[in-house]
């Protein structure tokens, strides 16, 4: 496995991450058992992987869950991040829901802190949703100054808003976007 510096972090992550989105199976089909997702976390380890990425988003909590088995107990170095805004009301970017939210995270989570904790789909919160006065940042804050997060960083499509937000803020070291920056297409590098 190869490593890279992870932005202003310092961290050294494995180049191939792992997303939790579908560690419960596909909805037609059928939960898979919480089994099934701590077997592939394990084999990434096995492999080198080191970074893990999970959301409330995904199987309404479970990749969380297994995320939280499956990484009990690892003594390896890694770094998990998950995000916030969608849980427990879909696409609530509000303070108070923001911190009840982290809350549940944290539970399913099995854990105190994350290393990173980012904006779930940002487009979705828009300009307001994040710097508005109790919204998502102002509790993303809270929680980093407590030391429930080690940092803060963005999710979404919308790469206008988020170069927007970046430019206006550094409490973000990472931008995660999908769909924007892969072997295809590379818009988010020239944005």
């Amino acid at each position: 496995m190869n490593y890279r510096t992870f932005g202003k972090t310092g961290w050294e992550v494995s180049e191939i991450g792992m997303g939790g989105s579908w560690f419960y199976g596909r909805p037609e089909e059928g939960l898979l058992p919480v089994s099934h997702g701590v077997e592939m976390v394990e084999t990434a380890l096995e492999k080198g992987v080191n970074y893990f990425d999970t959301a409330p988003l995904y199987g309404k909590g479970r990749s969380e869950e297994v995320m939280g088995v499956a990484l009990n107990g690892v003594t390896e170095p890694y770094y998990l991040a998950t995000k916030v805004g969608y849980f427990p009301e879909p696409f609530d970017y509000t303070r108070d829901t923001v911190l009840r939210g982290f809350d549940e995270s944290l539970k399913r989570l099995n854990r105190d802190h994350v290393d990173l904790l980012q904006i779930h789909e940002a487009e979705k919160a828009g300009w307001d949703g994040i710097f508005g006065t109790g919204r998502a940042l102002e509790a993303m804050l809270e929680i980093w100054e407590q030391g429930a997060a080690t940092h803060l960083g963005l999710t979404g499509s919308d790469l206008g808003l988020m170069s927007r937000v970046l430019r206006e803020t550094d409490a973000f070291v990472s931008v995660l976007t999908f769909c924007k920056y892969d072997l295809v297409t590379q818009e988010a590098a020239a944005e």
